[in-house]
């Protein structure tokens, strides 16, 4: 269900529900809770023709390796992210929205695949990327608008 202040400000900023839309969610998640992201992901759809959509993630595991730094940081900023998603925690919220497909990088594979003669230096915590993908699958309920 889409709200009428988001879906009529992209419009009015020139949105055509008639293309393909490339939408990028980069440090946006982590602070949503999981029905606000739900509901996000499902408007997503919604509102544009082929939409894909690419966002980075944390994994819990990779925050709770975040060293002391880092913490203190995002304390001063009073930035904490809230929720922290594994890559099978991405595809369950993609399909109940009505994504296809989601490929998930970790940094490890981000750095093999985009910077392998970066692979044997030393990395500190970072983001990992996905990338979702919307095509209608055949026998698949339409998402709720």
């Amino acid at each position: 269900m889409s709200t009428p202040d988001w879906s009529a400000a992209l419009e009015r900023a020139g949105l055509d529900r008639t293309q393909q839309t490339v939408w990028v969610a980069e440090g946006l998640i982590h602070y949503l809770p999981p029905p606000a992201l739900r509901w996000w992901l499902t408007d997503a759809v919604s509102l544009s023709a082929r939409p894909w959509l690419v966002l980075t993630t944390i994994r819990p595991e990779v925050a709770a390796a975040a060293d002391g730094r880092l913490r203190r940081l995002l304390r001063f900023i009073e930035e904490i992210p809230a929720v922290y998603f594994t890559a099978e925690d991405l595809r369950a919220a993609a399909r109940l929205a009505g994504w296809s497909a989601v490929e998930v990088w970790q940094l490890e594979d981000q750095v093999r695949e985009f910077a392998p003669a970066a692979a044997p230096r030393p990395r500190s915590v970072s983001q990992d990327v996905a990338l979702f993908q919307f095509a209608p699958v055949v026998g698949a309920a339409a998402p709720a608008a």
